[in-house]
Formats: C-alpha cells, structure tokens, sequence
C-alpha cells in the first residue's frame, strides 16, 4: 500500500493504487509484443520505418525548391489581383485625384477590399500599379 499524502488526507494514511485506464491496464510484456508483432507485420507489408529518408544536403535543396515555387506561385497570384483592381484605380485617376492617398482613399470608399481583405494604403497602390506597368 501506498502511503502519501493525497488530497483529502492526511500525511501516513494508506490508499490502494489507483487503477490504470484502458490500454495502460495491460501487463508492460503484452503491450511490447504487441508493438512488435505489428511492426514485423507493417515490415512484411512493405512498409518503410524509420526517420528521413534522404540525406540533410537533399533536403536543403528540397526546401529551397519548394520555397522557389511558393514565391513564384504567390507572385503570379499578387499580379492577377494588381491587373484586376488597375481598371479601378484608372477609374479613379481620371475621377481627379492623383496623389496615391487619394487613389487609397477612393478604393476604400468604394469597398474595395486589399487581396488579404484590409484597407488600401498609398503603399498598397503604388506596389500594385508597379506590378501592371
């Protein structure tokens, strides 16, 4: 028997073990044979274990590549959105204003939302007139 404190008693008094949920109830030499059965079997099935499967060097440049891609993807996508709002900031431009916190200003009015869903800023026009010229 046990005998620590636990809450609602006192320092000596004896308590019997707790017992363990589900799975922990197994005996400790159950629970590894099963763990090995079944990777023998994951084994015979053809199944790869084990970490990585290429060498550190690889997977710098795996990385880089997929870094590559991602910026090339989400350039393309920022140049679709600057050719779909331009014809709205001509709009503008011929409206009167010229200064690029007017043009911002003009696009918030109108409830045009940035590509992530934000108010336009002078930087904001000015980065997507540059990506149309």
């Amino acid at each position: 028997m046990q005998t620590e404190a636990f809450p609602g008693g006192a320092r000596g008094v004896e308590r019997p073990p707790a017992p363990l949920p589900g799975r922990l109830a197994l005996k400790p030499e159950l629970s590894s044979q099963r763990t090995k059965a079944a990777l023998e079997a994951a084994k015979a099935r053809g199944t790869v274990l084990g970490g990585r499967r290429v060498s550190a060097k690889a997977c710098v440049g795996i990385a880089a590549e997929g870094r590559k891609a991602g910026t090339a993807i989400r350039s393309q996508k920022a140049d679709e959105w600057a050719h779909d709002v331009l014809p709205v900031i001509e709009d503008i431009q011929l409206a009167d204003p010229v200064s690029l916190k007017a043009i911002a200003e003009g696009l918030n009015e109108r409830g045009i939302v940035t590509r992530r869903g934000g108010e336009w800023t002078p930087m904001q026009v000015s980065r997507a007139m540059s990506r149309t010229a």
